[in-house]
């Protein structure tokens, strides 16, 4: 995979906190905007340095996707997991604020990014590039503003008027109250909608058959790793059908349809490419993540992630017949006795460019069949899109989920949850098979409100209120505490 460096990491590191009404002052050594914003090199460079600071451990380099956020979904079985974990305030409460304050710099930066693109529109010279580059932001700064949001608001079908996060706009000194999260949403759905109609026509031509050219223009290629026209669509899916009503379900269905219609995205059918890299609808890389994982998933780590053999036979149902799916087997686990470290992310099974090595998920192909099952009208169609993906992760015909009467009534299956459908609950097994490692379970907890979950330490189970950080103390302080 080529290695992608940037000149610009000085304005990169300014610091600026998310709701604050203060800024930092900027480092000597940083470039000035007026010149670093003077020419379309300027405004590429700054464009990528935004992929390389998400790929941050602080962010999607590790606690968004494997560390945090599967932690709270019960991933692991380390002893070091702290029993008031779900309080946020002792031995994570450094992890979460680093999450938010890391979050709300990058999105102060793409904000910058965004004034001056416009300002600055005339020294943008190549065919669509001011609408490629502007559209990429927008969709960066909703996809953060909604993690955060998923994060840090509520359980959005319980309270959508509850206080949860700034949206940041502008890169300025004026404190942002905290939206209700109904607010919040909206604002991240309408820069999505800026976002598609910017890059509709004009990114949809980048993913063609020699996507892999290097004659081709070298900023327009492996789309995937970057927030793509396919990836903001997938991003409207994922934010209609956090919203839940009945309108905004058939419109996250649609999107997921369109881009599972696509065609430039396709399932894989074994875990040779342990990341399914064919499935990646946005992506990022990581340099060096063979060392970067090491600490974590390193056989000689002597305080790495594990799961015991246990958890994950039970996870994926080993002794239902589920012996043959391919998420559980030795490409994807290896037993160090009797500890599972997850092999996800080992860069020895990479062999050349543009396979997959170095690089972190953030949205793949079969959460849009999910997203499909789960918001179509006709239960035989949504057992479809999940039995879909079940054949191709290798689990045969003789073990599909049946769209029968009980399919969209309260689950009374030993060992369910009796306060979700099936629908709901075979969506959640799915969730917990398919992106271990990926930080997208706890999501689905969340907005599902379960009161428990396999491996959940809680013994009382979960309340609302376990789902929700607190935010920083900080934020507080200068006055965000409406």
């Amino acid at each position: 995979m080529t290695k992608v460096y940037i000149s610009v990491w000085g304005f990169l590191l300014l610091s600026l906190t998310a709701c604050q009404n203060w800024l930092d002052v900027q480092p000597k050594t940083s470039i000035q905007e007026e010149k670093l914003y003077s020419s379309e090199y300027g405004f590429k460079d700054v464009l990528t340095g935004f992929y390389i600071k998400m790929g941050n451990t602080g962010l999607y380099g590790k606690e968004l996707t494997y560390g945090f956020l599967d932690v709270l979904a019960g991933r692991y079985d380390n002893s070091v997991i702290a029993d008031n974990l779900y309080n946020y305030q002792q031995e994570y409460g450094s992890l979460k604020d680093n999450i938010w304050s890391s979050a709300y710099n990058l999105i102060a930066n793409i904000n910058n990014f965004l004034y001056y693109i416009d300002l600055n529109r005339e020294v943008i010279k190549t065919e669509n590039y001011y609408e490629i580059m502007k559209g990429e932001a927008l969709g960066l700064r909703a996809f953060l503003h909604f993690d955060l949001l998923r994060i840090f608001g509520p359980i959005y079908q319980e309270d959508p008027q509850a206080a949860s996060i700034c949206y940041r706009t502008h890169f300025d000194k004026q404190a942002t109250p905290r939206l209700s999260a109904q607010a919040a949403l909206d604002s991240v759905i309408q820069d999505l909608k800026q976002a598609e109609l910017l890059l509709d026509g004009r990114d949809n031509e980048q993913f063609t058959a020699d996507e892999y050219n290097e004659q081709r223009d070298a900023f327009l290629v492996l789309r995937q790793l970057r927030m793509n026209i396919w990836a903001v669509r997938a991003m409207l899916a994922r934010a209609y059908l956090y919203r839940g009503d009945e309108i905004s379900k058939a419109l996250a269905y649609d999107y997921a349809k369109q881009v599972i219609a696509s065609s430039h995205f396709s399932l894989a059918e074994s875990n040779q490419n342990r990341i399914l890299f064919s499935e990646h609808l946005f992506s990022l890389h990581i340099y060096e993540m063979g060392k970067l994982m090491e600490a974590d998933f390193g056989t000689l780590a002597s305080d790495n992630l594990y799961a015991l053999q246990e958890t994950i036979d039970e996870l994926y149902e080993k002794s239902s017949g589920y012996s043959t799916d391919f998420r559980q087997n030795n490409y994807y686990f290896q037993n160090i006795g009797g500890k599972l470290i997850c092999k996800k992310y080992d860069q020895s099974a990479y062999s050349g460019a543009y396979d997959g090595a170095e690089i972190m998920p953030l949205i793949r192909l079969s959460e849009m069949y999910y997203i499909a099952a789960e918001c179509s009208s006709d239960a035989a169609e949504s057992v479809d899109w999940l039995n879909t993906v079940r054949h191709f992760r290798s689990i045969p015909e003789s073990l599909d989920i049946q769209a029968g009467e009980d399919y969209d009534k309260l689950d009374s299956r030993p060992g369910m949850d009796h306060s979700k459908t099936m629908r709901v609950n075979e969506l959640m097994k799915e969730y917990q098979k398919e992106f271990y490692a990926e930080g997208q379970l706890f999501y689905f907890y969340k907005r599902h409100a379960y009161q428990s979950f396999f491996n959940c330490r809680l013994s009382n189970g979960m309340r609302s209120e376990n789902y929700i950080p607190q935010i920083p103390d900080n934020e507080i302080i200068f006055g965000n505490n409406n």
